[in-house]
């Protein structure tokens, strides 16, 4: 019985484990992004720095949108 006990608790440790690490490297959606996505994303930005990023302002940043944003000083890369 203990050891019954033991092996569950074991693989529900395991489990709880491997589920921290897929949050803590999924935290970020796939691009494109949206505003809300965003402001998940990077809480403390301010709202018009959506709009600065989004150059072709289709309501979505790009990937390509994102770098040239990191690189111009206008956001920090969130996903380092």
């Amino acid at each position: 019985m203990f050891k019954t006990a033991a092996t569950a608790l074991a693989a529900l440790a395991l489990t709880g484990t491997a589920a921290l690490a897929q949050a803590e490297t999924s935290e970020l959606p796939d691009f494109p992004w949206t505003q809300e996505e965003f402001a998940e994303a990077a809480p403390d930005a301010m709202p018009e720095t959506f709009a600065a990023i989004d150059a072709d302002g289709d309501g979505e940043i790009s990937e390509e949108e994102y770098d040239l944003a990191v690189e111009a000083g206008i956001v920090e890369d969130l996903r380092d």
